[in-house]
């Protein structure tokens, strides 16, 4: 099948990937203690270097097409918007997570609204719900919900 991330979803993954990730050219550990870089980039991110806006983004389409990968053995035709949030949420969570999910399972079985509503199951890091703002972690959950309504189709 051709659920690749090209075109109009690539523009539109790129937008939504980095609204979310946010842009920082210095590393970071993030809520999760991973050194992190750029639009969440953490392969090769090590302490005490930095990235310029344009290695920023040629990182982020790159590492954002790889992860959509996945999404191309789905062995029927994705809408736009499913390619988009799943696209994302590969990113964020990472290709291994992604492809071992009940979701994507879901989503190769052909049960799609299953799969747009598993994505609501990840809200946790480092063991808390992401969903309870004291936390300190809410904008998982809000990424959460964007990711779930893009991919219903709202």
């Amino acid at each position: 099948m051709n659920n690749k991330l090209i075109g109009g979803t690539l523009i539109a993954a790129l937008a939504l990937t980095a609204a979310h990730e946010g842009l920082k050219t210095e590393p970071y550990q993030d809520v999760g203690g991973v050194w992190t870089d750029c639009y969440g980039r953490t392969k090769g991110v090590t302490p005490g270097t930095k990235a310029t806006i344009d290695e920023c983004d040629s990182a982020l389409m790159k590492e954002l097409v790889e992860h959509a990968k996945p999404l191309e053995r789905i062995p029927y035709p994705l809408p736009d918007n499913v390619i988009i949030a799943w696209a994302d949420f590969c990113y964020n969570v990472g290709v291994g997570a992604c492809q071992n999910s009940t979701g994507y399972k879901m989503l190769k079985r052909g049960d799609i609204n299953g799969a747009c509503a598993q994505l609501l199951r990840w809200k946790y890091v480092d063991g808390k719900d992401c969903s309870v703002r004291a936390n300190g972690c809410y904008g998982i959950w809000k990424r959460r919900l964007v990711e779930n309504r893009l991919c219903v189709g709202g």
